[in-house]
């Protein structure tokens, strides 16, 4: 193999090397490391078409067991067929199993090429070297990924990595569980949020709470949770002391926190009140508008959350004013428009008006209660 580009992460990110090999149309293998962990990211014309790791949580059964896309009964089954079947690759033997069919391992496999691809973004220490032989194994199935979506999901992971790191930035520092948390009485905590809860103990450091085999963004995420909502806080518990151990309580049916009679229409103050209807251009839900305010992007903190590669992390938010409702763009990447008009201030909004943020279209109606209750009567 001959080796045409190396160097260190300190220098060129990933995402750089991603852009300028697909722009030069290159075939062959970046290999890039961290000093723990390795992997091969393979380019045909440009294009990335396999990846292979030697970190373990990224293995395809392992991370179809994580985001739940087959149970542990059904891992085990294919396991045992690959004892049995020396040299079976997993893909293959949960085909043979019945457990993925033929499509359902594509779209795994192009799963696993993007994590595999996104966990070296945050890497900022190491090296890479480029070899210009494309040489897949035997036993690699090629696929397309559009070198595009995984640059810009791989940039708003590193978002989300780098704010995790600004919150936390010593792994090092010890949580404990609030003294005397407020907790309402319709507040609910998932499983998950419960497992980790448990193991804050005042003495164990941030480092070592991640469950073995688990994604530390995810331990992040779901620890930023439990912080905003005060249940726990940073410090060690008072010498001599232990934290108390908590019970993991049984998952329960959760549907009456989701569905609530009295949480559909909270402004019904005058029987000439507006709602705002948010309708998307393609089959979807439509997003029913009664408060005051309503933030709209493609993080899951947003009100209104769209799913969506051109719409921006916080793109948009939608307000009640004097003057109606009105749009304003929040400097986001892809604009917003209103009647394929670009906006630059806050826009009031119209019956029937067509709202684009980047390139999700939606159209905006009004309606009032006095007709919403006529037409229920």
């Amino acid at each position: 193999m001959a080796i045409q580009l190396h160097g260190q992460l300190a220098g060129f990110h990933v995402p750089e090397l991603l852009g300028f090999l697909n722009l030069n149309r290159k075939s062959g293998v970046l290999e890039v490391s961290n000093g723990t962990h390795t992997a091969g990211i393979f380019f045909d014309t440009g294009e990335v078409v396999w990846a292979r790791t030697n970190d373990a949580r990224l293995r395809l059964g392992a991370l179809l067991l994580r985001t739940r896309q087959i149970s542990r009964e059904q891992y085990a089954r294919v396991e045992s067929v690959m004892l049995l079947r020396d040299g079976m690759k997993f893909g293959a033997a949960a085909v043979e199993e019945g457990v993925l069919t033929d499509d359902a391992l594509q779209d795994a496999l192009k799963l696993q090429v993007a994590e595999i691809v996104f966990d070296c973004y945050p890497w900022s220490e190491g090296s890479f070297a480029f070899n210009d032989s494309l040489r897949l194994p035997e036993h690699a199935v090629t696929i397309a990924c559009e070198i595009c979506n995984l640059i810009m999901e791989g940039a708003r992971r590193i978002d989300e990595w780098q704010e995790c790191i600004q919150l936390f930035p010593d792994d090092a520092v010890v949580l404990r569980r609030a003294p005397h948390p407020e907790m309402p009485s319709d507040f609910t905590l998932s499983r998950e949020e419960w497992e980790l809860l448990s193991r804050v103990d005042g003495h164990t450091p941030l480092r070592e709470l991640a469950p073995a085999g688990s994604d530390p963004l995810d331990t992040y995420r779901l620890l930023y949770g439990l912080l905003a909502n005060r249940l726990i806080e940073a410090g060690a518990a008072p010498e001599g002391e232990d934290e108390a151990v908590i019970d993991v309580p049984p998952r329960r049916d959760d549907t009456n926190l989701l569905i609530s009679r009295e949480a559909t229409l909270s402004f019904r103050r005058r029987s000439d009140e507006t709602v705002g209807f948010l309708v998307p251009f393609a089959d979807g839900r439509p997003h029913t508008l009664t408060e005051q305010e309503y933030r709209i992007g493609r993080r899951p903190d947003n009100e209104v959350h769209i799913i969506d590669l051109s719409v921006s992390a916080h793109h948009a938010r939608i307000f009640r004013s004097a003057d109606g409702w009105m749009v304003e763009d929040l400097n986001s990447r892809n604009g917003t428009c209103v009647n394929d008009e670009p906006i630059e201030q806050a826009t009031v909004l119209h019956h029937s008006d067509r709202v684009r943020f980047g390139d999700a279209q939606y159209t905006f109606n009004l309606v009032s209660y006095a007709s919403m209750a006529k037409s229920a009567s």
